[in-house]
């Protein structure tokens, strides 16, 4: 994961994709990680970022409102994350402008600010 998004930070996106890809698949598999693991939420972030670089934008959006729904449900919003999730729903913001489809953006996006007030109490 680290070694990828460092990659994407050179410009270095082929190689990103194949780390934080195969970063994925090795999280999401292991036992003692699996899909609600902070480590595996990070690479969810590292590859929406990467999928935005290379226009990828429905990707783009997929992977950060997935990072956003495990932040707040396994996290919770009262935590030092906050800032974080607030951060991921500025750039699903930003990323529903570009989407083709905007019907299912908005679907997700709706779906993920209703869990984020459920849990915000």
């Amino acid at each position: 994961n680290n070694m990828g998004d460092n990659y994407r930070l050179q410009g270095m996106n082929e190689e990103a994709m194949d780390c934080l890809q195969e970063a994925l698949r090795i999280k999401l598999i292991s036992p003692a990680l699996g899909p609600d693991h902070p480590g595996t939420v990070t690479t969810f972030a590292n590859l929406g970022k990467l999928y935005d670089t290379l226009g990828l934008v429905e990707d783009s959006l997929a992977m950060t409102n997935a990072c956003l729904k495990v932040r707040i449900t396994t996290l919770g919003v009262h935590n030092h994350t906050e800032s974080t999730i607030k951060n991921c729903f500025r750039f699903i913001e930003r990323l529903s402008g570009r989407v083709t489809d905007h019907a299912r953006a908005k679907e997700e996006v709706a779906h993920t600010l209703k869990l984020f007030e459920a849990y915000r109490g």
